[in-house]
């Protein structure tokens, strides 16, 4: 009934914002893990505080006089919807190779306000892809895993392929788009699996310098045992 499409979105992500923290899942994991033990709490409340904090970012007389209001464009990240060298700097947090199931996370937004699962979008997914390995050649650091994973025959290789395949895509991309001179900054982490070391940095590291990436340097941060966030 809001006929604004800026009032909307912007109601939209703020309670968005709130479907988590007001249900019984835990809102400071990146994975959805459901606590048995926490009531869901009220929707309204939530939903309040979290347009209350969109509004407060959001307010352009809090912003220094001479800085550049943010452009959000909507792409992906294998096509990045920007022009060659336009872009200082880069910095994100990548999606995981066969970890996470990213429309798994927003499951609550997804339900509510019936956006469509278009898992063949997302970079990592880990159902849905046909053999197709001709061609591949994993980073060093990697080849013990697809070759663990029997490569082709299971979901395990063949999502681990097409997440290399994509990262490789994305890091020309970013190539492209970067200044001369342009640095990036990337959060990542190894993980284990079946005992033994994951070495998605390695990895990675070995992709940047595909894509002619100079001066990589990784910095090892510190992390909880027991929650995915550092």
């Amino acid at each position: 009934s809001i006929e604004d499409v800026k009032l909307r979105n912007w109601l939209t992500l703020a309670l968005s914002s709130a479907l988590r923290p007001s249900s019984r899942w835990l809102s400071g994991s990146i994975k959805p893990q459901v606590d048995p033990d926490r009531k869901p709490s009220s929707l309204s409340a939530h939903f309040i505080r979290a347009a209350r904090a969109l509004a407060r970012d959001c307010r352009r007389e809090k912003m220094p006089a001479k800085s550049m209001l943010a452009i959000i464009l909507k792409g992906d990240a294998r096509r990045l919807p920007l022009k060659d060298a336009c872009v200082d700097a880069v910095v994100t947090s990548p999606p995981y190779a066969n970890t996470y199931d990213y429309f798994d996370v927003q499951r609550l937004s997804y339900i509510a306000f019936g956006w469509p699962r278009e898992e063949q979008l997302q970079i990592g997914q880990s159902s849905g892809i046909s053999m197709d390995g001709v061609g591949f050649e994993p980073p060093q650091s990697m080849k013990v895993w697809y070759e663990k994973y029997r490569k082709e025959t299971t979901i395990q290789g063949r999502s681990l392929r097409a997440y290399l395949n994509s990262m490789r895509v994305h890091f020309a991309e970013v190539q492209r788009v970067l200044v001369p001179g342009g640095v990036i900054a990337y959060a990542v982490g190894n993980s284990i699996r079946e005992n033994n070391t994951f070495p998605l940095v390695q990895g990675l590291v070995e992709l940047l310098k595909e894509s002619d990436f100079r001066r990589i340097c990784i910095h090892q941060r510190s992390n909880s045992s027991r929650r995915i966030l550092p």
